[in-house]
């Protein structure tokens, strides 16, 4: 509805040490229908990201 809010969930799945940047489209019925969402972050060990 007009003015909720929610949640998205990202997963990244990499073997790769060390900081990252990601770009992700969100597409909806809205006004503004694609929204484009920038997230960046570092892994310190791939091996324990969850399965």
């Amino acid at each position: 509805m007009p003015g909720e809010t929610s949640e998205i969930k990202v997963h990244y799945a990499t073997n790769r040490v060390g900081a990252f940047k990601k770009t992700i489209t969100v597409i909806s019925n809205a006004v503004e229908s694609a929204k484009t969402l920038r997230i960046k972050g570092e892994v310190l060990n791939p091996n324990l990201a969850e399965k």
